[in-house]
């Protein structure tokens, strides 16, 4: 791409664990709730999607891993838990 256009290719990420997925669905929560939301709950069932994405979107968030669906196994993911 650079060599072709002589600039480098922005890439912008979409979904989850992306911080704006977390960001906008908090906004979205804040927009529908009149009171003030002071802990919002992901429950997943993705340790590197959900949960990694929860961890990271601020203190506020919470994450709750399901062991269903996608999760395999009878630990929680040691990088993700």
């Amino acid at each position: 791409f650079e060599k072709r256009f002589g600039s480098e290719l922005k890439i912008k990420e979409y979904g989850k664990p992306t911080t704006e997925t977390f960001q906008y669905a908090e906004r979205l929560l804040k927009g529908q709730w009149k009171n003030v939301i002071d802990r919002i709950h992901m429950v997943g069932d993705n340790p590197s999607g959900d949960i990694r994405g929860a961890n990271n979107a601020g203190a506020h968030w919470t994450s709750n891993l399901v062991r269903t669906g996608v999760f395999v196994g009878g630990e929680n993911d040691p990088t993700d838990p």
